[in-house]
C-alpha cells in the first residue's frame, strides 16, 4: 500500500501537553549610542508545535510508531490542529466562505484581513479572538487564528483579523472551517523515536513545524 501525504494523525490517546507558537521573522537594528531602534517585519511566519503524549500500551503505541515512521523525518506532511481548541468560542453560525470579490483585490497572499460571507446575518460574536479557522481543505488547507472579535452584518459578511497572514491568494467560495481546524505540518527533526519502561508503557514526544 502506497503512503500518500498529508497523513492523518492518530487521535488516541490525545496529548498530555502541547505547546503552540507562531514564529515571526522580524529584523531589528539598534543604535549603540542612542539605543533608538528600527524594526522591519518580513513575510515569514510559521506555526511551531511541541507535543508530549501520555504513557500508552503497546497496542496504542503501534499506531503512533507507524505514523512517525511513515513521516520519514521531515519529508512527509500531516494534518494537525490544536486539540484543546477544537470548537470555537464564538457562535459560528452559518456556512462561511471566502469573499474575494472586493475592489481593489482582497484576500491576497500576505493579507491579515480576511473577507468572508455566508454567515448568519446581524449576529454578534460569530467568532471571538483566539478562535481558529481553517481556510480550504486537502493539501492546500491552512490554519489561522482570529485575533479580534467579529460580528456579521445584514448580508452575512464577516471581516476577520487573522494571524498568520494568508499564505496564498484565496478565491471566492473557498470554505472556511471553524471546528476541528487543522493545518499541514511536518516533523521538525529527521530523528524521532519513543521510549518504553519496565511496565511496557510507551512514551512519545515530538516537535512539528508548519509545512509551506
Amino acid at each position: 500500500m502506497t503512503v500518500s501525504y498529508p497523513l492523518t494523525m492518530p487521535t488516541s490517546p490525545a496529548p498530555r501537553s502541547t505547546r503552540f507558537a507562531l514564529r515571526n521573522v522580524v529584523g531589528m537594528a539598534q543604535s549603540p549610542f542612542t539605543l533608538s531602534t528600527q524594526v522591519q517585519a518580513f513575510q515569514g511566519q510559521q506555526w511551531q508545535v511541541e507535543v508530549a503524549l501520555p504513557r500508552m500500551s503497546r497496542a496504542q503505541a503501534a499506531t503512533w510508531q507507524a505514523f512517525i515512521l511513515k513521516c520519514r523525518g521531515k519529508y512527509g506532511t500531516f494534518y494537525m490542529g490544536d486539540w484543546d481548541a477544537e470548537t470555537p468560542r464564538g457562535v459560528a453560525t452559518g456556512t462561511g466562505t471566502a469573499n474575494s470579490a472586493g475592489s481593489p483585490s482582497v484576500n491576497l497572499a500576505g493579507d491579515r484581513i480576511f473577507y468572508t460571507t455566508g454567515w448568519t446575518g446581524i449576529t454578534v460574536n460569530i467568532l471571538l479572538e483566539g478562535d481558529y479557522i481553517q481556510i480550504g481543505s486537502g493539501s492546500a488547507q491552512t490554519l489561522h487564528m482570529v485575533v479580534n472579535d467579529a460580528s456579521s452584518d445584514s448580508n452575512g459578511d464577516l471581516t476577520l483579523d487573522i494571524e498568520p497572514a494568508l499564505r496564498t491568494d484565496i478565491t471566492t467560495g473557498t470554505t472556511v472551517i471553524t471546528a476541528s481546524t487543522k493545518g499541514r505540518f511536518r516533523l521538525a527533526a529527521n530523528d524521532i523515536g519513543w521510549d518504553s519502561d519496565y511496565a511496557i508503557r510507551y512514551g512519545f514526544s515530538f516537535a512539528a513545524i508548519e509545512a509551506q
